[in-house]
């Protein structure tokens, strides 16, 4: 998926992609202790959801440590603008807004039940319910800041030349292949992955329709909008500083540096979401039909 994401983007020179990455690490590092050490406090003090301080302080820790990695890959690396790191800040500060206070008020506090029915229900349980969530919706985060992404390096041109080349044709032999394989399985091969993929947005599909529900729900649409209204904004900035200096290094230690914390908020919010489930068990109930 993420050579997929980064197939046709150019790699920043060996020091800045050291610098970006080993920032995104101490990110990381510092990140998981604050989403495990705050929601322990919190259930040694008693309660039946999360409290502030589960929700507040990891929130608040990884919103600071995102500050401080911005302004120091702009004093060093990057070099851009003012403007562009307001917009990177206020950026990453809703994305993780999103993920460390609204998503588990919606799903945790706000004491919601995951209902499965039908031949599959069974296979649910809250660690495949919040496994199915954290990687669908980390594809969904993925192809939005791919499609921006994308958009402004081919308003720049620096688009590599191997996704310029036309996709060739399955061989022969892989379609004759594919063609035995479909009939000795009388073509399990192609309803099975069917099922499991339709049948994984089920835990998505119910996710997202009481995410988006009440007010928590219009605060993270509002939320979500705004992240790529200033995303989209950062990278128009970014871009024509690009112009302006003849300087396309800039463009690509960007890019690289908001992939970096997209993938390190990822990895923050799954091990939250599962301190918060083991801390705090939301409910999920299966009915199999007999």
């Amino acid at each position: 998926m993420l050579r997929w994401i980064t197939k046709d983007l150019q790699k920043p020179d060996q020091r800045t992609a050291c610098q970006i990455w080993t920032g995104a690490g101490i990110v990381l590092i510092l990140g998981l202790l604050a989403v495990m050490v705050f929601p322990q406090i919190d259930s040694a003090a008693g309660g039946n959801t999360p409290g502030l301080l589960s929700i507040l302080g990891p929130a608040i820790t990884i919103s600071a440590l995102t500050i401080f990695y911005l302004f120091w890959l702009a004093g060093s690396v990057l070099s851009f603008s003012s403007k562009t790191l307001l917009l990177a800040i206020v950026y990453n500060s809703l994305i993780i807004a999103i993920k460390f206070a609204l998503s588990p008020i919606a799903i945790f506090v706000n004491q919601r039940e995951f209902y499965f029915e039908g031949q599959f229900a069974d296979f649910y349980n809250p660690q495949t319910v919040l496994l199915l969530i954290i990687m669908t919706v980390f594809i969904l985060y993925l192809l939005v800041f791919t499609v921006l992404r994308r958009m402004y390096s081919s308003k720049l041109g620096i688009a590599s030349k191997s996704s310029k080349k036309t996709r060739r044709l399955p061989s022969f032999a892989n379609v004759l292949l594919f063609v035995a394989l479909a009939v000795l399985t009388g073509g399990m091969v192609i309803v099975i992955p069917l099922i499991l993929f339709f049948g994984s947005f089920a835990p998505l599909q119910q996710y997202l329709g009481f995410v988006f529900s009440g007010v928590t729900g219009l605060l993270i649409a509002l939320c979500l909008v705004s992240a790529t209204l200033f995303l989209s904004a950062a990278f128009d900035d970014v871009a024509k500083q690009t112009i302006a200096r003849r300087n396309i290094s800039m463009f690509v230690a960007f890019t690289w540096a908001v992939l970096a914390l997209l993938i390190v908020y990822h990895l923050l919010w799954a091990v939250y979401l599962f301190v918060l489930v083991t801390l705090w068990p939301f409910k999920v109930t299966t009915v199999v039909p007999k």
